[in-house]
């Protein structure tokens, strides 16, 4: 059995096979036996499974999905009917191998399809001033060696994010210092790493073996010495198995991670961790806002650093952000800024277009209920969306899928001014929370219900951090950013599901530990973006794999200790 004590098992298979098992032909009942056991086979499981793999440890590697997507799976991520949040019923989750993965959209390049990656500032694991709950138990330092080694699991170069490493004599970036903002870069992640070469390392592997279909309804603990046990799983309605470990990691997204631990009411009451209410507690979400408008002040090809670029073979992109400084001091929200070239229009037209963005806006339940005279205004400029929408749809120049307009001829021309767009930070609020509802999904767990929404605080915050672009960007001779008023979210959610299982040095405020151990389950960890305190704006993914590489060392280094300290029991 693969308990705390037991001693090491045998590798899953001889050397030489295919690691590879689907749930849906295993016999039911079915025991997985393995040393740890990782739910979740999306880039934090994947990357703990490589770090395990010549660690001498048996792993077993879980995924909900299959190689491809799966109806019944693919469903299992749906809230309940009564979720109150924005699109609620279309809430993504990517159930399959290599999980979010393979929702990465950004064309960097034939075959590339990646993601933007950058750390979380310093600031951002930091006690914010007038931020309630903000602050993690680690620190940007501690986490730096892990951010490396997160950038090598990418396979990307250890040089960092800062604009000096990136910039070449046709794309600089404006010089910016002593501000209130800076210049940083995103490097792009390759979907293809995790879908393909890591897969081929895994089920070539001696020790690693993946389970593709097997869906966990349950952790299994053990309420006398306080660990987990097992995981109960499922491949299809009643047809069910589990996997027996000495070590689990929930490695799931921070929709699933809460959930699992809700469900798990055997031997625990209220769920594993949620003995003080706190599982599903500070869901956070980065919306996408709709900035307004940056009227250059030098030539339009002179921002050419901003736009996504190849260097040293990796697409990199500039973008602005709120500095540190800033943030430490004043209570604001971290946001950044992406400039995209657009056309000007004439006035009727351009009156056209915005009235639709304020239509949008409203019928998304982001902006208060607009006027007659945006529809009359809508139909006198409705040449003006169709070209917008042929600009960004069917002919796209420039937005968050496709960069290279910097590689165009007469850029000064064609273009005449920007559309910023912000990835913005939204603050932890104690009541935005993950629930379980009375809904059943077709594995008969129940369904998560979302309870969020968009506080006020949040929405003062970005317009102080607009207000501080505005200032910077005229003083650093970037031009005239006009901000959009009233503020409008383009997209309430990005998919960046955090904070429902959140980190804290006290199980009074948080689920993990600054290991990310479950409180009172020493042999249960989380490796998601649930367990942040707070999210800044950065796309959490290469922030989940620095989390989830710390991880594995803490196992490997427990491992150690435990076989040496059974070696001296029996010496």
């Amino acid at each position: 059995m693969g308990v705390c004590g037991s001693a090491p098992r045998p590798l899953c298979k001889p050397v030489g096979l295919i690691m590879l098992r689907d749930a849906l032909r295993l016999d039911p009942d079915h025991i997985i036996d393995a040393e740890v056991c990782i739910i979740g086979a999306g880039p934090a499981g994947i990357s703990i499974a490589i770090e395990l793999m010549n660690s001498g440890l048996s792993v077993a590697l879980i995924e909900s999905g299959g190689a491809e997507p799966r109806a019944l799976t693919s469903s299992l991520g749906v809230p309940a009917a009564d979720s109150d949040f924005p699109d609620s019923r279309k809430v993504w989750t990517t159930r399959q191998y290599g999980g979010n993965a393979n929702a990465w959209k950004m064309y960097t390049g034939f075959p590339r399809r990646g993601v933007r990656l950058i750390p979380l500032s310093a600031a951002d694991f930091e006690q914010r001033p007038g931020v309630s709950d903000t602050g993690w138990p680690i620190s940007r330092a501690d986490l730096n060696p892990y951010y490396v080694r997160a950038q090598l699991a990418f396979k990307l170069l250890p040089i960092g994010y800062n604009p000096e490493s990136w910039a070449r004599k046709e794309a600089l970036p404006f010089p910016i210092v002593d501000s209130d903002i800076r210049n940083e870069v995103f490097q792009f992640g390759d979907a293809s790493t995790f879908l393909g070469a890591y897969r081929t390392e895994i089920v070539t592997s001696k020790s690693v073996t993946l389970y593709l279909n097997a869906t966990a309804l349950e952790i299994i603990s053990d309420p006398i010495n306080n660990v987990a046990r097992s995981v109960r799983l499922a491949s299809s309605a009643g047809r069910e198995l589990s996997c027996e470990a000495h070590t689990f990691v929930i490695a799931t997204g921070g929709l699933a991670a809460p959930q699992l631990l809700l469900s798990s009411t055997r031997n625990h009451q209220n769920g594993i961790g949620n003995k003080h209410g706190m599982v599903g507690r500070y869901f956070m979400d980065h919306p996408l806002l709709l900035g307004g408008d940056l009227i250059p002040k030098p030539a339009v090809s002179q921002f050419g650093f901003y736009d996504v670029r190849t260097v040293l073979d990796t697409p990199v992109m500039g973008l602005l952000r709120i500095a540190d400084q800033a943030l430490r001091r004043d209570s604001l929200a971290n946001v950044s800024a992406l400039l995209f070239p657009r056309t000007n229009m004439c006035a009727r037209r351009e009156r056209g277009y915005k009235a639709a963005q304020r239509i949008r806006a409203q019928l998304k339940g982001t902006l208060p209920r607009v006027n007659r005279s945006n529809w009359l205004d809508l139909v006198y400029g409705l040449d003006g969306v169709a070209q917008q929408y042929y600009d960004r749809l069917i002919a796209p120049k420039s937005n968050l899928k496709v960069g290279g307009w910097s590689r165009l001829p007469r850029q000064n021309t064609r273009f005449s001014y920007f559309e910023v767009l912000h990835q913005a930070e939204q603050f932890p609020h104690y009541e935005n929370r993950v629930e379980l509802s009375d809904e059943f999904d077709a594995l008969g767990s129940r369904r998560i219900r979302i309870n969020w929404r968009w506080h006020e605080d949040d929405r003062q915050a970005l317009i102080r951090s607009q207000q501080v672009f505005r200032r910077e960007m005229l003083k650093h001779g970037l031009g005239e950013f006009r901000p959009v008023s009233p503020l409008q979210i383009k997209t309430a959610s990005t998919a960046h599901y955090m904070g429902t299982t959140r980190m804290h040095q006290s199980a009074l405020r948080g689920v993990v530990d600054s290991r990310c151990r479950v409180h009172g389950m020493g042999n249960l960890y989380l490796a998601s973006a649930s367990v942040f305190p707070s999210g800044g704006f950065a796309n959490p993914t290469l922030t989940t794999v620095a989390l989830a590489i710390r991880v594995a060392d803490d196992i490997k280094r427990k491992h150690q200790t435990r076989i040496k300290a059974r070696a001296m029991a029996f010496a």
